[in-house]
């Protein structure tokens, strides 16, 4: 499966696109892995730059993964929308998964926000949602939470992106995660290894909530 991932910091934060794959391939998947994605990054910018139009271009894709910025769905959700519909109608006919996002550590109450700009959009791209921002909430209520934000208060830890993987080997896969390899190697040449334990109790709380996001009738 050739995946395109098209995002910003979000998507590249702990080289989370390359840790799905590693874990995927720890349940028998093959998958190769493209990141698009530069600080801050928009669609509108992604739609404009000669990159991204390139590596959609270049590539013969199964599935494309799509992610706004991060405060644009609050602040532009019709830019947003504008903007992703374009990118798509570039990208072509093909599986498409929106990268529904979290709310920044100290405004929380965008969440509800931020996934009302990404259902629409599903709605309107025929696209399925990988319910990263709805898995976080599942954390943060949690008394066995987890640290999800470093210290700038928006981006993720590597135990979160971590967390985020697992939401997408759920979304992608249509697969529990519980099962899936506690250890891999950063772009940095480090290999991590998440205390079992742990990694266990990510895995339960994003099967957990990927398979209620299923149930739901959002779309």
């Amino acid at each position: 499966m050739k995946i395109l991932f098209i995002g910003n910091s979000y998507t590249q934060n702990n080289n989370m696109p390359f840790i799905f794959k590693e874990l995927a391939e720890s349940k028998g998947h093959s998958v190769d892995v493209t990141v698009i994605a530069r600080g801050g990054e928009t669609f509108e910018g992604h739609y404009y730059s000669r990159e991204t139009l390139g590596a959609i271009s270049d590539g013969q894709w199964d599935l494309a993964v799509l992610q706004e910025q991060s405060t644009r769905p609050v602040e532009d959700p019709d830019k947003m929308i504008r903007s992703a519909t374009r990118l798509h109608n570039k990208i072509g006919n093909i599986r498409t998964i929106l990268y529904l996002t979290w709310a920044r550590q100290y405004a929380p109450e965008m969440q509800s926000l931020i996934s009302e700009s990404y259902f629409d959009l599903a709605k309107l791209l025929d696209a399925q949602i990988a319910p990263v921002g709805l898995v976080w909430q599942e954390f943060l209520k949690n008394e066995k939470q987890i640290e999800l934000f470093t210290d700038d208060g928006h981006h993720p830890t590597l135990l979160a992106s971590y967390a985020i993987a697992c939401t997408f080997y759920a979304t992608v896969f249509n697969e529990s995660p519980m099962g899936l390899t506690n250890q891999f190697t950063h772009s940095s040449g480090i290999t991590y290894l998440i205390d079992k334990k742990v990694a266990e109790f990510i895995q339960y709380t994003v099967s957990g909530c990927c398979q209620s996001f299923a149930k739901q009738t959002w779309a």
